[in-house]
């Protein structure tokens, strides 16, 4: 029980509480993996459960709610450039619902986006509203 810090093998490092040699309370976890990403918030039994922050290298942002590790519950994903999503989330996945928004800088045009398949879709916005599902929810939510 208590506060500490390890560095693992991978050059990964938790500064924060533990219990019974588990990530338990509050804490840092800095994760220099294949996407690398700063956490600050909440563990539960070794896991991140709670409230909590990822900040990732390229800029974007989570802040919200997790379970076992993944986005659920409340929160807001907020690109670099400043875009962002707020709403439920399950499993790393937005929910679309009526209380969900999101904010796009472009105020007027269409957008043509091109999934990794090569598949195109296009997104239609006047005065930074989406004449259909918001372009943000759709990229994240699918």
């Amino acid at each position: 029980h208590g506060k500490g810090t390890i560095k693992y093998p991978n050059g990964d490092t938790y500064e924060g509480d533990w219990v019974d040699d588990q990530k338990h309370g509050k804490g840092i976890l800095t994760s220099n993996g294949s996407i690398p990403f700063k956490y600050e918030g909440d563990f539960k039994d070794n896991e991140i459960t709670g409230f909590g922050k990822h900040t990732f290298n390229n800029g974007d942002s989570y802040e919200g709610e997790y379970l076992n590790g993944l986005f659920h519950g409340k929160g807001k994903y907020t690109f670099q450039n400043g875009e962002s999503f707020e709403g439920n989330w399950e499993n790393n996945k937005c929910q679309e619902s009526p209380d969900s928004t999101s904010s796009f800088n472009e105020k007027h045009g269409e957008i043509i986006y091109v999934d990794a398949e090569g598949n195109k879709s296009k997104h239609v916005f006047k005065n930074g509203v989406f004449q259909q599902k918001s372009f943000l929810s759709w990229l994240l939510c699918g």
